[in-house]
């Protein structure tokens, strides 16, 4: 433990650097990865459901195209498990499937390849999206890691342990 916080210490008053060029190159690659995956993920969308949403973008950041796509009959007619927060409680009739990683796992095993493939790899293709514009982000609009990267060419982490329930330590 007196090692972490003397790391902690160090890194918190001399910073980390950061490898400018490594992001980018990250960056780039994520960005690749998302646009081949979007790309293999549509391709995988029954036909009927693409029609019905061309109009609307075929975005799969849109909760609607994606219940479309796993829990209508044009679609994977999935029975669906997991409900929104504000509908679970309702009747049947009006309750709203979530779309979420959490319920797309469990269809990750369907005995139907397309329904099996489709949910695993929508799960990755959003946690790459995630790792992109969260943490990577873009040098341009100054978005991810590279909001606080200083002047110098480090992040100056604060380490807490005290704002943790889990004693785990946070940073900001």
């Amino acid at each position: 433990m007196l090692l972490l916080l003397r790391y902690a210490y160090s890194v918190e008053r001399y910073g980390m650097l950061v490898d400018r060029d490594a992001l980018n190159e990250m960056e780039q690659q994520l960005n690749e990865y998302v646009n081949a995956k979007y790309r293999e993920l549509i391709r995988l969308v029954p036909a009927a459901v693409r029609r019905r949403h061309l109009q609307k973008g075929l975005s799969l950041g849109r909760d609607a195209f994606k219940r479309d796509i796993l829990f209508s009959k044009d679609g994977f007619n999935l029975k669906p498990r997991l409900f929104t927060k504000g509908t679970k409680d309702l009747d049947k009739h009006e309750q709203v499937p979530q779309v979420g990683k959490d319920h797309l796992t469990y269809f990750v095993n369907d005995p139907r390849p397309n329904v099996a493939r489709f949910c695993s790899e929508l799960i990755a293709f959003g946690a790459a999206e995630k790792m992109l514009s969260t943490y990577v982000g873009n040098e341009e609009e100054g978005s991810g890691f590279h909001k606080y990267i200083a002047s110098d060419g480090n992040i100056y982490p604060s380490y807490m342990l005290h704002r943790t329930a889990t004693g785990r330590t946070a940073s900001a």
